[in-house]
């Protein structure tokens, strides 16, 4: 029989040094240390507490390689779901206390932010808040991570100024540490996008400008695309057509961006301001393009939206074009999507009251309002 003489200390060392490699998603650093973390607990002394903190970064482990696009992914396969992590560690859950409750809950969150359950990420993430202080005051990275993640989960209910005062803290403490360039650079994204939410377009561009001048200086091609994006979001949503094609065809031309899940986004938007500006063709052929994407990669989300386009632009008999709104709308509503929901009934209103379709423009318009009024519940709820 191996005597097990290995201290739980240092082995809780080697999980502390795994969870900076996961955060910075250093994938061959964090999947080779975790296989060396597995050898040493069968020799490490026995540690209840040091397990069950293996078994949270397992999780979060899981949860960054779920991020992973599709072909990558298939190489980590056998390795557990995060189904079957997450209902091991909550059998645990009476020993779940301190640190440990701040990163079950922190990582539950995230879990739920990436499932599109945003409500619930910021009600895990509240519960996180509460241990907040146990973190060790030099571990000022993991405390601007978590503000950044709580930003980007307000952000996607439009709790707009909750949004800003957590993506600010964070990026005061991500700029105090040059290591987390890319990190600033998100910072300043998820400040121009609350501020574009609030039309405030010349502050938002002057953030979207900040994160092109890091990612250029830094080598950065995907944040490069996504702040060409985030431009052209500026441009549409200012009716600014011409120039909100301009930086969406400049996505196209960055592999490093447009090759990832979040090209997809950039599909939608340009298709809608390809309609918007006649060029029938090129944006059916693209809106097909999209809709075969989102299939295949699951993007429910980004489907609804497309089938909207569709429905909108496809030349479909009336009772069709309705009833593939609604289904897509029925959708976005199950998820709470309701900043979602008051953008597209705008544009759906517009459209209905340029073909002089005032029964509808009406009706959609309505919906506006009702978007409107459910953002304000959400964030009564969340106070």
């Amino acid at each position: 029989m191996v005597s097990k003489t290995l201290a739980s200390s240092e082995v809780g060392h080697l999980i502390n040094q795994w969870y900076g490699y996961i955060r910075s998603f250093s994938i061959p650093d964090s999947e080779y240390l975790k296989k060396e973390i597995e050898n040493k607990l069968d020799q490490m002394e026995e540690d209840q507490d040091l397990l069950l903190y293996y078994s949270l970064m397992e999780f979060r482990h899981r949860l960054m390689l779920e991020s992973l696009e599709p072909l990558e992914k298939l190489r980590i396969d056998q390795q557990p779901n995060l189904s079957d992590l997450l209902s091991e560690i909550e059998n645990n859950q009476s020993r779940i206390k301190g640190m440990l409750d701040y990163y079950f809950n922190f990582f539950k969150g995230q879990f739920e932010f990436s499932r599109k359950n945003y409500i619930q990420a910021i009600q895990y993430y509240k519960r996180a808040e509460l241990k907040l202080d146990l973190i060790p005051e030099k571990e000022k990275i993991e405390k601007a991570e978590f503000h950044y993640k709580v930003a980007a989960a307000y952000y996607r209910i439009k709790q707009n100024m909750f949004s800003l005062h957590h993506a600010e803290i964070a990026l005061n403490m991500f700029e105090a540490n040059k290591l987390y360039s890319t990190s600033t650079i998100s910072c300043e994204m998820m400040l121009g996008a609350n501020k574009l939410d609030l039309l405030r377009f010349d502050e938002a561009e002057a953030h979207y400008t900040n994160a092109m001048k890091f990612a250029e200086l830094t080598k950065d091609n995907y944040s490069r695309g996504l702040a060409c994006h985030n431009i052209g979001l500026s441009y549409a949503l200012q009716n600014k057509s011409d120039l909100a094609e301009e930086y969406f065809r400049k996505v196209l031309e960055i592999p490093e961006y447009y090759e990832t899940e979040r090209g997809l986004r950039t599909d939608f938007e340009l298709t809608f301001v390809l309609y918007k500006n006649g060029k029938i063709e090129e944006a059916q052929k693209l809106l097909v393009k999209g809709i075969k994407k989102a299939e295949k990669e699951g993007e429910a989300e980004y489907l609804a939206k497309f089938n909207i386009v569709h429905a909108l632009y496809g030349g479909l008999e009336a009772q069709k074009r309705d009833d593939l709104i609604q289904r897509a709308f029925k959708y976005l509503e199950e998820k709470q999507l309701w900043t979602d929901i008051e953008e597209l009934s705008q544009d759906i209103a517009e459209h209905f009251r340029i073909i002089k379709d005032y029964a509808n423009t009406v009706l959609y318009l309505d919906k506006v309002i009702y978007a409107k009024n459910k953002i304000l519940s959400v964030s009564e709820e969340l106070m």
